[in-house]
């Protein structure tokens, strides 16, 4: 008996969880059908049609098919034998449910017949989609994206259904030398200011003669929407203070906003050139260089003037050493007026193309995003500005994206900071376009608490540690862990319902059983939380096997206080570690 004992208070008790999270899993699963797995003593399943609709000859089951409206009952795998099976899982006795209408109570569905005397556990069906790849040529030179995990994330959409990833309404405003707005691969996704259409025709830029342009029956000279600017159909030149942000035609700076505007902005998906993180997520250029393009003129105007005409996201891939208060209260306006999430370059290291150990502005303001660079494999190759103040460290060397479109054939590869940063701010717009009820604070601080901190076992010099940020971003743990909860097994604790008195559970003897599940801290709350318990040990009669949970939030933990799971051992069983799962 002492084996026994010891047994119950050091054994692992894996609970199989069906979780629903409420809306957030709208899209990952059906809601017109589940899926049921009949008790394995039932014998033969056999359904038949009738004029009430499918019967399968248990009394308590049927109704429940009846009062739900079930369609049609069907062998999930009818191909299965009596040799395909997982231990005392039989494939061949799982069944689809399906219902005649979309249900948005589906999860409630589920674990009533969870319940149902003659089911072991009932689940939910998931929506399977193709792993989708954007069909742009010059795809497969953008090993960043998969870096970031954009490319998982993008699964979240439904793409081969036409729900296309990102966010129309979501906009990034890049703050830098210009954009050769009109590229094939920029005009796309170019951010239109539909409060400047004044002659009402849906657009603020027209195809004429073979080339974009303003249009002309917009500009009418009259700030229309009040923001400050006048005719700013599609952003602002800080440096010539007109509407037409292009970019400068020479110097040594003049296709760098071009090539930043890419990376978040590029047309997704559209048999040309590259693909962009955010694919549908719009792109304002805001120009802040003088015509010789040596530089940034206005920078700080430029971010006032972006978050002015809505911008969501801010983008800076510029700086330097001077701190500033002034530029200090600028950001604090953006940021607590605006509402904007701001992300900046951390800087190129020292003048001679060594590390650099330094504060970089406006990166190392309050309430701005600061990104260093780093190269395949994550590592930080000593050329970079390294410090307290950075935030992530993300992809930042062969970075392609656009460049003028009679340029090397309009895309080129560069490296810096400046690239960095972007990567970051497309993280941040598709983030936001996932979640676009949920607040800035939220989304910015979701994509700091799952970045991978792997960058710190790559990069392992003292030094180091904690001036690369908090790791690299991982968009797609971004948004998987608001969508979903993250439960695991924490503990449990018996009562013995039947006991010869010793407190001791014995063969011969039953327990109720206690678990406590826990949430991972920062994961989307656990609703409807149900749990099935069962046990390969034919010593083990499992007298209850199910057992709901109240919600569980993010870090919290929940227990099956008044529903809990009952189960005896059989008279003849021999002291011996039994699994329960």
């Amino acid at each position: 008996m002492y084996l026994m004992q010891k047994f119950f208070s050091t054994c692992l008790v894996t609970i199989l969880l069906g979780v629903a999270t409420g809306a957030s899993l709208d899209g990952v699963y059906h809601a017109d059908r589940f899926r049921v797995y009949f008790n394995n003593d039932l014998g033969l399943i056999e359904v038949l049609e009738t004029r009430d609709g499918a019967t399968t000859g248990f009394a308590s089951f049927d109704q429940m098919l009846r009062e739900v409206g079930a369609t049609d009952v069907k062998q999930w795998l009818p191909k299965a034998t009596d040799f395909d099976r997982d231990g005392d899982i039989f494939l061949s006795r799982f069944y689809e449910v399906t219902l005649p209408d979309i249900r948005t109570n589906i999860q409630e569905v589920v674990s009533e017949f969870t319940s149902n005397e003659h089911i072991l556990f009932a689940e939910r069906v998931p929506i399977y989609r193709l792993d989708y790849e954007p069909n742009d040529p010059r795809y497969n030179q953008q090993w960043y994206i998969p870096q970031v995990t954009v490319d998982f994330a993008w699964d979240m959409w439904d793409i081969a259904g036409g729900n296309e990833p990102g966010d129309e309404n979501i906009v990034v405003g890049i703050v830098d030398t210009g954009c050769d707005w009109d590229h094939p691969d920029l005009i796309g996704n170019l951010w239109q200011n539909m409060d400047e259409d004044y002659d009402g025709d849906g657009a603020t830029i027209e195809y004429v003669g073979g080339s974009w342009q303003l249009d002309s029956g917009d500009l009418n000279g009259v700030d229309d929407d009040g923001d400050g600017y006048v005719d700013n159909l599609i952003g602002w030149d800080i440096a010539m203070e007109d509407n037409n942000p292009v970019g400068p035609p020479s110097g040594p700076d003049r296709m760098h906003g071009t090539h930043v505007a890419g990376v978040p902005g590029a047309t997704t998906n559209n048999n040309l050139g590259m693909a962009s993180e955010g694919w549908t997520v719009k792109h304002m250029p805001i120009k802040c260089a003088q015509e010789d393009a040596d530089g940034i003129y206005g920078g700080y105007n430029g971010i006032l003037c972006a978050a002015q005409t809505g911008a969501d996201i801010i983008n800076c891939s510029w700086g330097g050493g001077g701190f500033s208060g002034g530029a200090q209260a600028v950001i604090n306006v953006a940021y607590n007026n605006y509402g904007t999430i701001i992300v900046a370059s951390a800087g190129n290291g020292d003048d001679f193309g060594n590390e650099e150990y330094a504060a970089h502005y406006p990166s190392g303001y309050d309430h701005v995003i600061s990104v260093t660079a780093l190269g395949t494999n994550d590592a930080w190759n000593h050329w970079a500005t390294y410090h307290e103040s950075v935030d992530f460290a993300a992809p930042g060397e062969s970075i392609l994206s656009t460049v003028y479109a009679n340029v090397s054939g309009g895309y080129e590869s560069w490296m810096g900071t400046s690239m960095a940063s972007p990567v970051v701010a497309g993280c941040y717009a598709l983030l936001w376009s996932y979640f676009p009820d949920a607040d800035r604070d939220w989304i910015e601080q979701r994509l700091l608490d799952t970045a991978d901190p792997v960058i710190y076992d790559v990069n392992t010099e003292d030094y180091l540690q904690g001036r690369l940020g908090v790791g690299r971003p991982d968009v797609f743990a971004a948004i998987a862990s608001g969508a979903f909860p993250s439960l695991s097994y924490q503990s449990y604790s018996l009562q013995l319902t039947v006991d010869d008195g010793d407190g001791v559970l014995n063969p011969g003897e039953s327990a109720k059983m206690r678990v406590i599940l826990a949430n991972e801290v920062g994961w989307a709350t656990a609703t409807n939380v149900a749990a099935v318990l069962s046990s390969t040990s034919p010593y083990i009669d499992i007298i209850d096997d199910s057992a709901t949970f109240p919600d569980i939030t993010d870090g919290g933990t929940g227990v099956n206080i008044t529903d809990r799971f009952e189960f005896s051992i059989l008279e003849d069983a021999p002291p011996a570690d039994i699994s329960l799962t």
